[in-house]
């Protein structure tokens, strides 16, 4: 019996040591996985950090790297800089040498040319005063002294001028032939001072007009060529070359534009007085006179049809409209009340405005001419159906003033 219930004890602390051992192994098993756990936990934290810390150096040194590349470039850059600047300086100063080179040659060059020309004009007249076209030579002047023995040769020059004035052009052509004496008083100054080719009319052609002027085109200071109707731009082109031009009356021609603006850029800068009346004139005429002719006082456009409002806003714009003393626009029926206001604002010194066979201007347009020119003293408004009372009143308001209408 008591062998029995020691051997049940003995099963029982068996399986209960069994039991103790399990349960120890399990948590032996438990220890070395949590262990184990923590270690590999530690071991992914530190080599996270240990990856952090590497990518934050690996950020400042590209940022570094980033900022000395930019230093280095920048440095190139200033130097490369610094050089083009001292390059560009230099070129620089070298363009204003090889400049003011090239000016001073211009310079130098229309200086001598003008002075070659000077020469020329002075021995030509220097020709002139001997008789002579070409060289003259002693030969020369002794045979004219012989030739000018003559009464009319041997009165004084300007007697003798003043006689020759009461010939005619084609007279005096012939008496230049006679001998050299009479030569030099037909091309003295007096003689040409004045040239009246209106009496020829359409029988002058271009080679008469070029021969004509050939002789005293130095001393021609009032052209008239009113009716010459067979010129051509040949002979208008010589007219040009006249550079001491004052008064040109150029009405009933087969003037152009282009000729105008010829005839302003070689002599318009003396030009006072300009008649252009029926003839083809448009406004790139008028245009052509406010560039070329700075000192013009008296312009006649009547008549000419394709002048517009835009062609007195041209002269209203240019550097004569303050000297105006007279203006013609009879007959220019494509004038209104633009440009009649552009005659108002621009030209405070008129004297005499004609306005005669015009349809378009009317009280306001008279209004406003009158308002800006006080100065008229002459006023021509003759066949102007648009005209009444009202506006020839305001005409009552400018002192010692001649006005003719009908």
């Amino acid at each position: 019996m008591k062998s029995n219930s020691s051997f049940v004890s003995e099963k029982l602390d068996k399986q209960a040591m069994a039991e103790l051992y399990l349960k120890a192994c399990n948590h032996y098993s438990k220890r070395i996985l949590k262990i184990t756990f923590g270690a590999i936990k530690d071991f992914i934290q530190v080599k996270r950090d240990l990856e952090r810390e590497e990518a934050r150096k690996m950020l400042i040194a590209v940022n570094f790297n980033h900022t000395l590349m930019c230093r280095m470039t920048f440095k190139k850059w200033k130097t490369w800089a610094r050089q083009r600047s001292v390059k560009t300086k230099d070129a620089t100063e070298k363009m204003k040498i090889v400049f003011a080179n090239y000016v001073q040659q211009v310079i130098f060059d229309s200086w001598y040319a003008s002075a070659v020309e000077a020469k020329k004009t002075r021995e030509y007249f220097e020709r002139l005063e001997r008789g002579v076209q070409g060289e003259g030579d002693t030969d020369d002047q002794e045979q004219m002294h012989e030739e000018g023995n003559d009464p009319v040769s041997l009165l004084p020059i300007e007697v003798s001028a003043q006689i020759f004035t009461k010939l005619s052009l084609a007279e005096m052509a012939k008496c230049s032939l006679v001998c050299r004496s009479w030569k030099v008083i037909i091309q003295s100054n007096a003689l040409w001072n004045k040239v009246d080719l209106s009496p020829f009319g359409s029988k002058l052609k271009d080679n008469s007009l070029i021969n004509i002027l050939t002789v005293g085109r130095p001393f021609v200071v009032h052209l008239n060529l009113q009716g010459c109707n067979s010129l051509t731009s040949t002979g208008f082109g010589y007219v040009a070359q006249c550079r001491n031009l004052q008064d040109v009356n150029f009405s009933y021609t087969t003037l152009t534009d282009e000729v105008i603006e010829d005839v302003g850029f070689s002599s318009g800068s003396q030009m006072l007085y300009l008649n252009m009346s029926n003839t083809q004139i448009s406004d790139k005429a008028l245009r052509s006179i406010c560039s070329f002719m700075p000192h013009l006082q008296y312009l006649n456009v009547s008549c000419c049809q394709l002048v517009t409002d835009k062609g007195l806003y041209y002269l209203s714009k240019g550097r004569l409209a303050s000297q105006f003393r007279h203006i013609d626009l009879s007959g220019c029926l494509n004038v209104n009340l633009n440009g009649f206001k552009c005659i108002g604002k621009a030209f405070p010194n008129l004297r005499s405005f004609y306005c005669n066979n015009n349809r378009n201007i009317d009280n306001q347009s008279l209004e406003c001419v009158l308002k800006g020119c006080r100065k008229l003293r002459s006023v021509s408004l003759k066949s102007c159906p648009l005209l009444s009372d009202e506006g020839f009143i305001h005409l009552a308001g400018l002192p010692q003033s001649h006005v003719a209408s009908n």
